[in-house]
């Protein structure tokens, strides 16, 4: 059932945005924030952050003295579980070994899906484990002001047609391999953490009229690996939390988020930013869009592209047969040769699975077809021997893949968003193509005509 909007229309007003974002910047001093991605779409509410695809302990050292927000992009959304669980690992104690070199405060964020689609709780608790954090509390913070989700008496909400429709209601939840019943993240926690996990809660009226001490109160009254749900409905209402969070770390309670992308921006104190425009995008032609995701907003956002944009170079490749390994090798050839062709006559072009999703007899082998669909996207891409001026990259594993595998990026730099949720990057000095804008488009972000706006943003066209 939507959400009656009266619910939201009797909550008391909320805090200030800039007094609470000037309390995070004045307290959490001499620290970097260190975001575990599970796919790259979670920059998409900040600026000026580095990327990280790879990284060892000498990287970390390098870079934590100088950035305050790093971004390592584990891609584990579209790894098994086990997979998922070792990265988290590795990672973790690579933090530990950090933490006692370095005289500086290191937080931690697994930032993942506001649909809540992850390895959820596993991937945290793997963190927690090898990060050697045994006292740690957990936040969990799905809120996405860009992409409208919203937590509401512990029910998390999805904004569709003007409604807010319970999330579990929605083609999200009957994700291939992280389906979900319970839109009420109690019930959901009792799926994915079972049921003897401590849960607590803190609600929008909270955070209003009690301000972060109630964020402090629910974390010091929950045991180590307790779940603490935070409710909100506004960006003023993450931030508060944030602050809270930042509060009880001060006061002796370690505390790991698992969190969407808001809960990154509140906790650097960074304010809500305004969109990229035509002055700070370098436009030209031709770019490449590369479109893997297979939801159904997609679907609508390339054929409003294809309307809209005509002299497109269009490369489908048939998923069917790019599974099979006697065919893959001529259709990834062709897709090279139609690709370079168009980029060599400074036409644009568009690479695209066929729209039909391809499934197997179990979620395992939905996530192995995922990820040969997606490595022979990035395969085609790393052959290419004509620069593009920009790429699009549609999807969160597609992004991943086509960043880490197809241009060999082993960092990059947010510049900021040309739309809400979708990320600009600039690649970095040591990828196939050195500064390239890349940007990161997340499947499930946008309206029909959001794809068509920022190919037309990029090319410096009239769409």
């Amino acid at each position: 059932m939507p959400l009656d909007q009266r619910l939201i229309e009797s909550l008391p007003a909320g805090a200030e945005s800039g007094v609470t974002l000037a309390a995070i910047r004045e307290v959490a001093t001499n620290e970097t924030v260190f975001v575990l991605d599970d796919d790259p779409t979670g920059t998409q509410t900040v600026r000026d952050a580095l990327i990280l695809t790879d990284w060892d302990d000498a990287t970390l050292h390098d870079v934590i003295e100088q950035e305050r927000l790093v971004f390592l992009l584990t891609n584990s959304r579209s790894l098994p579980a086990p997979d998922a669980v070792r990265i988290a690992r590795r990672t973790g104690a690579a933090i530990h070994r950090l933490r006692r070199t370095v005289d500086r405060s290191i937080v931690l964020i697994s930032r993942s899906d506001s649909t809540l689609r992850g390895h959820f709780p596993i991937e945290v608790d793997a963190l927690i484990e090898s990060a050697v954090m045994p006292d740690a509390r957990i936040i969990l913070a799905p809120f996405f002001g860009p992409g409208d989700r919203i937590t509401i008496d512990d029910t998390h909400y999805i904004k569709r047609d003007g409604a807010y429709v319970p999330v579990g209601d929605t083609e999200y939840a009957r994700d291939a391999v992280f389906g979900y019943q319970s839109s009420n993240l109690r019930d959901w926690i009792k799926e994915t953490a079972g049921s003897d996990r401590s849960v607590a809660s803190v609600s929008v009226r909270a955070l209003r009229v009690d301000g972060p001490t109630a964020v402090v109160r629910a974390l010091l009254d929950l045991p180590p690996r307790g779940i603490c749900i935070v409710n909100a409905v506004l960006e003023q209402d993450i931030e508060v939390a944030a602050l809270g969070t930042i509060m009880a770390s001060k006061a002796g309670v370690a505390v790991i988020a698992r969190s969407a992308a808001s809960f990154v921006r509140a906790r650097v104190g960074s304010p809500v930013l305004g969109l990229l425009g035509a002055d700070d995008v370098a436009q030209g032609r031709p770019g490449l869009i590369v479109v893997g995701s297979h939801v159904p907003m997609t679907t609508r956002q390339v054929n409003h592209l294809l309307a809209a944009f005509n002299d497109l170079r269009i490369v489908r490749l048939p998923v069917d047969q790019l599974l099979d390994a006697r065919q893959a090798p001529s259709i990834m050839a062709s897709a090279v040769g139609s690709i370079d062709k168009a980029l060599s006559v400074r036409r644009s072009a568009l690479l695209m699975t066929s729209r039909r999703l391809v499934r197997g007899p179990d979620a395992a082998v939905d996530l192995r077809i995922a990820s040969r669909v997606s490595g022979a996207i990035s395969a085609i891409v790393a052959r290419l021997q004509h620069r593009p001026e920009w790429i699009v990259a549609k999807g969160g594993v597609t992004s991943s893949d086509v960043a880490t595998r197809g241009l060999a990026a082993r960092s990059a730099r947010v510049l900021g968003q040309l739309a809400p949720g979708v990320s600009l990057w600039r690649c970095g000095p040591t990828s196939k193509w050195p500064d390239l804008p890349y940007v990161v488009f997340p499947g499930n972000v946008g309206t029909e005509g959001s794809l068509t706006q920022v190919v037309a943003l990029m090319s410096g066209a009239r769409a």
